[in-house]
């Protein structure tokens, strides 16, 4: 299961796709611009993926590897 979320600011997400790359799963996501920042709700999108292949996760500009 991976999942998607905004730390700062309380917006939909809709994850429209997980792409593979050398072993590196990245999810893309789309999320509304309310810019109402986070006080006592959190929004979090989650996607199941087959586990096969996938051998870390791609954050932003780091590679995390994962067991």
């Amino acid at each position: 299961v991976l999942f998607a979320r905004n730390t700062h600011f309380y917006n939909r997400i809709s994850i429209g796709k997980v792409n593979v790359k050398k072993g590196a799963a990245e999810v893309l996501a789309m999320e509304t611009m309310s810019a109402m920042p986070i006080e006592d709700k959190v929004a979090i999108s989650l996607v199941v993926v087959a586990r096969q292949g996938i051998t870390a996760i791609h954050a932003g500009d780091k590679i995390i590897p994962i067991n």
